[in-house]
């Protein structure tokens, strides 16, 4: 667990996060997937009507990985990984 707060920690300061300001959480995710190296990934999709960021997980570990950084990150009242992406999640298991 220790390890999981430090690198909550350090990510923090990286991206003067904001716990309500999506767009931090969600690189929050991206530097996890990358630090942890995860099979799951971020597919960015752009339209007319904006960008759209779609989360693709590829395991439940995964999903509680990323869940658990996010609860780290954000402690009182937390948002899921699918409350981050505003539901955009495929899930491949």
């Amino acid at each position: 667990m220790s390890h999981l707060n430090e690198f909550v920690n350090q990510a923090i300061k990286k991206y003067d996060f904001s716990k309500d300001h999506v767009e931090t959480n969600r690189a929050l995710v991206r530097e996890a997937i990358e630090f942890y190296q995860l099979k799951s990934y971020e597919e960015v999709e752009i339209t007319k009507e904006g960008t759209n960021r779609i989360l693709h997980l590829h395991s439940i570990m995964d999903e509680n990985l990323l869940s658990k950084i996010i609860e780290l990150a954000i402690k009182s009242n937390p948002p899921s990984v699918e409350a981050v992406y505003n539901g955009r999640v495929i899930r491949y298991y």
